[in-house]
């Protein structure tokens, strides 16, 4: 009788045990169930802004600036917040060469931490783009982020100017500007975060979240009230004609050419990026002025 002979897997067979942030989102979480949710617009998005938008000034030309080589920059918690550090960190990896690049995260989210862990891990000698400041406190299992009271206070307390700020939120109110929150307990947290100080502040909505459900957190206005850009992404959808004329009539109702009617002495920027998909080309609509007292 033959003896069997079980051969030993070669290592690119073995089964690669999960990451860190694959190991968060395997559990029954409130994240969990949303990361998978239209996660080929979230790519989408977050490619884009880290080909277009991450470190450059504002108005810069991607084919011909140079990259800032140092930010800070805020993340609030959400899956596609996270795509998009990914996705930016992926960028840093393909233009080492023009770096160093020297990036401290913030994060009230338990994901963003996993993410720079595993690409540091991934990636050594990049570690200076992924220095990570902690918020204090208890992580919600089912956030996935410090959202209580430890965390507000610490967050109010901080005076920094932020370089960037990415944002996202369960729905986007296309008649008020709002951003909503599917869960009450974390709006404190979201709105301590979005309403920080920044040079730019980018919101990311996937083409299905212009529901205007939940519980609203802060508003366009507020965004523009503290930062010199907002710019709001999205995927190209059979919405588009909507989502830009309801976008045209918020930065009317928002901006003036008038320096006179300022709210502040500086002109603000609003600006609206519609990725292109399936052949579609991407388009971006731009609203300057004084925001209105």
């Amino acid at each position: 009788m033959d003896a069997t002979v079980i051969d030993r897997p070669h290592a690119e067979e073995r089964t690669a045990p999960p990451k860190v942030s694959d190991r968060w989102l395997h559990q029954e979480t409130w994240a969990a169930s949303r990361a998978h949710v239209q996660r080929d617009e979230k790519l989408l998005m977050a490619t884009h802004f880290a080909e277009h938008d991450f470190l450059l000034q504002y108005a810069a030309n991607p084919a011909t600036s140079d990259r800032e080589n140092t930010a800070s920059i805020l993340v609030n918690q959400g899956t596609c917040p996270n795509t998009v550090v990914g996705a930016s960190l992926q960028w840093i990896k393909v233009n080492a060469g023009q770096g160093p690049f020297h990036i401290t995260w913030y994060s009230p989210g338990a994901l963003v931490p996993a993410t720079l862990f595993e690409f540091r891990q991934e990636n050594p000698d990049l570690s200076v783009s992924t220095h990570i400041h902690l918020l204090p406190g208890t992580v919600d299992l089912q956030l996935q982020a410090q959202i209580g009271i430890e965390a507000q206070e610490y967050v109010r307390k901080l005076t920094r100017q932020f370089s960037y700020m990415l944002l996202s939120g369960h729905s986007f109110d296309l008649d008020t500007g709002d951003v909503k929150f599917h869960f009450d307990r974390e709006v404190p947290i979201q709105r301590t975060c979005a309403l920080l100080k920044a040079t730019e502040k980018y919101l990311f909505f996937d083409s299905k979240k212009f529901t205007g459900e939940g519980e609203v957190g802060y508003s366009l206005g507020d965004l523009l009230g503290t930062s010199h850009s907002v710019v709001v992404y999205t995927v190209a959808s059979d919405r588009n004609d909507e989502i830009c004329a309801a976008f045209a009539a918020r930065a009317e109702a928002l901006l003036s050419k008038e320096p006179s009617q300022a709210g502040s002495g500086r002109a603000k920027s609003l600006r609206l990026t519609i990725v292109g998909r399936e052949g579609s080309s991407s388009r971006t609509f731009v609203y300057e002025g004084f925001l209105k007292a």
